[in-house]
C-alpha cells in the first residue's frame, strides 16, 4: 500500500501547479489579461461565465489555436454537465463526491495556457473520501471527442508535471520518493479524473469500471 504521506506530497504539488503560483499568476492575470464577454461556442454550446483571457507567452505553442479560442469561450454548460454527470455516477457507486462544483476557470486557463497544455472545455470538483478540510479533492476535466483529447491532456500534464515533481522529489542517492499522479481517464477519452491518492482513484476505478492509471508511469 502507498505511503499516505507520498499521497498527500502528489495532492500538494497538484494544487500549487493549478494555483500556477498564485501571486505571479494573479499579477499576470491582472497585468495583461483582458476581460471578454460570455459568447456561445462555435460548436453550439454556450459559454457559462465571462472569462479572462490570459496575454502571456505559452511554454508550448501545439494547442495555442485552440486555448485562445478556449480562453474566450469559456467552459460550456454542456461540457460542466458532463462533469457533473461523472460526479453523480462517482457516488452513486458508493464513492464519496460531494460539494460539486465548477472548478475555477480563471485559474485553470492562466496555468495552462502558460504551460501550454490543452484547456478543457469543462471542468469540476467535489469532495472525496474524509471529513471537513481533510477531503479529498476529486477534480474531473472534460475534453472533446476530438484533439485534443483527455489522452492529448493527460500526455501534456505528464510531461510538465511528472518531469517536475520527480526532480524535486529527487533524493540525494539518486532515486525519488514521489508516488506518482492518480488518473481514471473515460472510455471515449472525453473526461479525466484525478483525485488525490491512488487509494480513491482504485475505489473511483472500480466504481465506473475503468482501469487506475498512473500519469507518471515508467518516468525516472
Amino acid at each position: 500500500m502507498r505511503d499516505p504521506a507520498h499521497s498527500r506530497d502528489s495532492r500538494d504539488h497538484r494544487r500549487r501547479h493549478l494555483a500556477g503560483r498564485p501571486a505571479r499568476a494573479a499579477a499576470c492575470l491582472l497585468a495583461f489579461a483582458f476581460l471578454a464577454a460570455a459568447c456561445g461556442d462555435d460548436t453550439g454550446g454556450s459559454a457559462t461565465t465571462t472569462t479572462y483571457v490570459p496575454d502571456i507567452e505559452a511554454a508550448d505553442d501545439t494547442w495555442i489555436d485552440w486555448n485562445n479560442a478556449a480562453a474566450v469561450r469559456g467552459y460550456t454548460d454542456e461540457a460542466n454537465a458532463v462533469a457533473a454527470g461523472v460526479a453523480a455516477d462517482i457516488a452513486a457507486a458508493g464513492v464519496k463526491c460531494e460539494k460539486f462544483l465548477p472548478t475555477d476557470f480563471a485559474v485553470i486557463a492562466t496555468s495552462y495556457y502558460r504551460a501550454g497544455i490543452p484547456i478543457p472545455i469543462g471542468s469540476g470538483e467535489c469532495d472525496g473520501p474524509g471529513d471537513g478540510d481533510e477531503a479529498e479533492n476529486i477534480l474531473i476535466e472534460v475534453m472533446g471527442t476530438t484533439a485534443p483529447t483527455g489522452t492529448d491532456l493527460v500526455a501534456f500534464e505528464r510531461d510538465l508535471l511528472c518531469a517536475q515533481a520527480l526532480d524535486a522529489g529527487r533524493l540525494p542517492d539518486g532515486t525519488q520518493n514521489f508516488p506518482g499522479i492518480p488518473y481514471v481517464i473515460a472510455p471515449d477519452d472525453t473526461w479525466v479524473i484525478r483525485p488525490d491518492t491512488f487509494e480513491t482513484n482504485q475505489l473511483i476505478a472500480d466504481a465506473l469500471g475503468r482501469e487506475s492509471l498512473d500519469m507518471c508511469e515508467g518516468m525516472e
